[in-house]
């Protein structure tokens, strides 16, 4: 079973799937590191809208603060918070790209049957846990 599972890996239309998937993740980063003005606008009207009609207490009517107001280490607020997406989604494909490589590496027979028993004792552990619920 586990040779099966190598194989597809290994085939073309499964690369081809990962860099798609991996084109769409860049696409979607710099699409919103582009938006950045229009985001800003959007968020200076509905500031002002949210000003304008103030209703009760509670979560729903708080009033973000403008995130350029504040600097950090020569960075506003908003570029501070756009720099660690950014580093956040680079930490992501990173980590997507080692498991796509450890998954790639040989497996002994025997460690193969070992995590397969793991592996259905514990879908048999969530099965039971969400059917008691």
């Amino acid at each position: 079973m586990n040779s099966k599972r190598h194989l597809l890996r290994r085939t073309p239309a499964a690369r081809t799937l990962r860099v798609t998937m991996l084109s769409v993740l860049c696409a979607v980063t710099l699409a919103l590191l582009i938006a950045h003005p229009v985001v800003a606008v959007a968020q200076e009207s509905a500031s002002s809208a949210a000003e304008a009609r103030h209703v009760g207490g509670g979560e729903a009517s708080l009033v973000l603060p403008d995130l350029t107001q504040a600097r950090f280490l020569g960075l506003d607020g908003r570029d501070l918070l756009m720099w660690g997406l950014l580093i956040c989604v680079a930490g992501l494909v990173f980590g997507l790209i080692n498991y796509l490589r450890v998954t790639r590496l040989p497996v002994h027979a025997s460690m193969s049957e070992v995590a397969d028993v793991i592996l259905e004792t514990c879908k048999t552990c969530l099965v039971r846990s969400v059917s008691s619920c």
